[in-house]
């Protein structure tokens, strides 16, 4: 009777592949499958599939180790898989984890709080109506530390970095109105030697602070309520960059034209976001 295919001893101190009528290339790593092209000839020594007794037992006795069922990337040793998977475990899983209880102490920092106070209170009533243990008291220092760890971690975890703000151009734009009719000279800062020239000229002054105080002066309240409340429309918007300075950032400057209005201006060019609008140009 033929020996089925199997695993079995070489004869030469190898378990090789035998497929039913001849050796073959595959000897048994223990682990996966070798290429060892010096095949022997004839049989299996004796009548190994029958003889219980020989100490080697067969290797994968009924599978072909060629056949992708038994392994589907034969160029991958067999456990090599398995590996992976734990590799990627230790590494994902303490950080789902992680986030996992971060968003828990987030999302429950009151109730963590509210079971802090109860803790707290329980510990010293316990304290005041004798002297626990040192089992229990171990278990409750041990209790009112995590709490306290989880509670203080709740009210300071955050969620990420704000969203940038918004800005409205109109309502900054007439900001930047009211403080000119305020006479801020706080205005002239941001400007470039361009605008702080023509407002010298145009206004007849010696420099932008003595124009913007005389600004100021003249202005009463009325005329302060319309540039609270002056058309103000958006026509464009451009990014400029300072002249020197590598690693400056750029700035966005905003175009707005301006309806009638008691300073006279009809258009204006700003920053939005500075504390009192950075003024780029003016025109009247």
């Amino acid at each position: 009777m033929p020996q089925p295919p199997g695993a079995y001893p070489d004869g030469r101190g190898n378990i090789r592949y035998w497929d039913g009528r001849s050796w073959t290339s595959k000897v048994s790593t223990g682990s996966g499958w070798r290429d060892d092209h010096d095949v022997p000839s004839g049989s299996p020594p004796g009548e190994f599939w029958r003889d219980h007794t020989v100490s080697a037992p067969p290797h994968r006795a009924a599978h072909d180790p060629g056949d992708p069922a038994v392994n589907p990337f034969p160029a991958v040793p067999a456990g090599a898989g398995g590996c992976l998977v734990v590799g990627f475990a230790l590494v994902l899983l303490p950080r789902l984890l992680w986030k996992a209880y971060l968003g828990f102490i987030h999302d429950h920092r009151w109730a963590l709080l509210a079971a802090l106070v109860v803790v707290t209170a329980a510990w010293a009533v316990r304290r005041i109506a004798g002297r626990p243990r040192l089992l229990g008291r171990v278990a409750g220092a041990a209790v009112w530390g995590a709490l306290l760890i989880s509670t203080v971690g709740g009210f300071r975890h955050d969620d990420g970095p704000p969203p940038p703000p918004t800005h409205d151009p109109v309502a900054e734009a007439r900001k930047v109105l009211v403080a000119a009719g305020k006479g801020d000279t706080g205005l002239c800062a941001g400007m470039p030697i361009e605008l702080t020239l023509k407002v010298r000229d145009h206004y007849g002054f010696v420099d932008c602070h003595g124009a913007f105080e005389e600004i100021g002066r003249q202005t009463d309240e009325r005329e302060l309520e319309e540039l609270k409340n002056v058309q103000v429309t958006v026509v464009g918007e451009r990014d400029v960059t300072p002249c020197c300075g590598l690693l400056a950032e750029a700035t966005t400057y905003v175009t707005v034209r301006l309806g009638p209005n008691p300073l006279g201006w009809t258009q204006m060019e700003f920053a939005p976001g500075a504390e009192s609008g950075i003024l780029h140009d003016i025109a009247w």
